[in-house]
């Protein structure tokens, strides 16, 4: 049976137009507002605003600490249908065809919405960087900070640099977690030799400039090397600068960053203490304030959530070794629509951040990402005078803590739309119909040549 999705604000074409949505086989059919109605299930969504769902180009899901349906639950009563998972697991980091293809076997049968999974890219691997991509994969993720046995990243620049080579050969796109590897193991050891361990001295002992020379040195080995750049969770405003000064040079490079970054502060620090540890860590509300001023400009170009749920015994310990993560799939969205709320943020900039930029810099556009006739019907149904208090004990995420709990919202997703099938209803934080719709593994057509702006 069609679905009609009638009354409501829909977002077309940058503004928001009151139309009513056909809806036949998961696509959209039509967009009218004087079709008369026949047998068509009718949904009453007047008043309420429908935009593309979002699309969360990084998520973490780790063995024992979330799984594929807590994740899609979580990410369905967040507004999102589409989700790209990290290469990194439990000692099995996605660096080979033969890894990678297990995890997409296992993410297609468990997952209940649409995927790609980023690769690895290390310093040992680049002849399978090469037969990755004649499989059609294309997104490598670089991790600059520290090695793992199983992820061992580059030591220098020179390994650096033949990376990136690697992947520019191929026609791939480098995502790029930016923090100086040699200042921050300085640091941490000084740290510790000095006794500064609380929470605060972690933020201080991964310094702004670590950041900013990662970020600095890839752009410029990029240019050396022609390889397009994606840099995850930039946590800093003057890290920003470089990345806007190289978009000026229209160099290919992206920036993402996370709602931790743009609703936290250092202050976080005292009140959750090791809880609050995620990489790159949270910063001081003067480098919030410039990240802001480059949300706003254009220099950012998606919101990701870097979701990771911690069990709260492997975030207790003291935060020099506590582990990484927070949930983020559920209230990403509400906490960007409350700023909009707050006319800190526009509407319109949002879904560009959310939704319709990670479509066209990832080649889902425009299937996905934005509402026209053809497109995939995944669709969120906002309702901006809807308020609502963010509590760990309503998330479906397996997550045992959120760094946002008490945290009052008003703006928040009510329905989502997955292939035409309504996933989620009477949100925040919503009740998830689980219905296995013809879960896709999404192979990433990137083409520089197509992108953003």
């Amino acid at each position: 049976m069609s679905l009609v999705l009638k009354g409501g604000n829909v977002f077309i074409e940058n503004e928001f137009k009151k139309v009513d949505i056909f809806i036949k086989d998961g696509k959209i059919e039509k967009l009218t507002n004087s079709e008369p109605l026949h047998n068509e299930k009718v949904v009453n969504v007047e008043g309420k605003y429908v935009i593309p769902s979002c699309i969360d180009p990084h998520v973490h899901i780790y063995k024992g600490k979330e799984d594929y349906l807590s994740a899609s639950k979580a990410a369905l009563c967040g507004g999102y249908t589409t989700i790209f998972l990290m290469p990194f697991g439990n000692g099995d980091s996605a660096t080979s065809l033969k890894i990678y293809e297990k995890k997409k076997l296992s993410a297609k049968n468990e997952l209940l919405i649409d995927f790609s999974i980023h690769a690895g890219a290390t310093a040992i691997n680049q002849l399978e960087i090469k037969e990755l991509a004649e499989n059609g994969v294309l997104t490598f993720k670089i991790f600059l900070p520290f090695s793992s046995h199983d992820f061992p990243t580059p030591e220098n620049e020179y390994e650096l640099i033949d990376v990136l080579n690697s992947i520019s050969r191929v026609g791939g796109l480098a995502l790029i977690h930016a923090e100086n590897r040699v200042a921050i193991e300085s640091f941490r050891k000084k740290f510790i030799m000095e006794g500064k361990t609380q929470p605060l001295d972690f933020m201080n002992s991964r310094p702004v400039l670590a950041e900013v020379e990662a970020v600095t040195n890839t752009i410029l080995f990029a240019n050396l090397t022609n390889c397009p750049i994606y840099f995850v969770h930039i946590s800093t405003g003057t890290a920003c600068e470089i990345i806007n000064y190289a978009k000026q040079q229209n160099k290919t490079v992206f920036a993402e960053t996370c709602p931790q970054y743009l609703v936290l502060n250092e202050e976080i620090y005292q009140e959750k203490g090791s809880l609050a540890r995620v990489i790159p860590p949270i910063r001081s509300k003067e480098q919030q304030e410039k990240l802001w001023a480059h949300l706003i400009n254009g220099t950012i170009d998606t919101i990701g959530t870097d979701h990771c749920p911690m069990p709260i015994r492997e975030k207790s310990r003291n935060i020099f070794y506590s582990n990484n993560g927070i949930p983020g799939l559920e209230t990403a969205l509400s906490l960007l629509l409350n700023q909009v709320n707050q006319n800190k943020l526009s509407f319109e900039r949002v879904i560009q951040l959310m939704s319709t930029n990670p479509a066209k810099i990832f080649g889902l556009f425009p299937n996905k990402g934005i509402i026209r006739k053809g497109s995939q019907a995944d669709l969120c149904i906002i309702d901006m005078n809807k308020s609502a208090k963010i509590s760990i004990d309503e998330l479906y995420t397996k997550g045992e803590f959120t760094l946002y709990e008490g945290f009052k919202v008003k703006g928040v997703p009510i329905m989502t739309l997955f292939k035409g099938k309504i996933m989620m209803e009477d949100g925040f934080p919503g009740k998830i119909n689980v219905i296995k719709n013809k879960t896709e593994y999404l192979k990433i057509k990137f083409d520089p040549k197509k992108l953003v702006n």
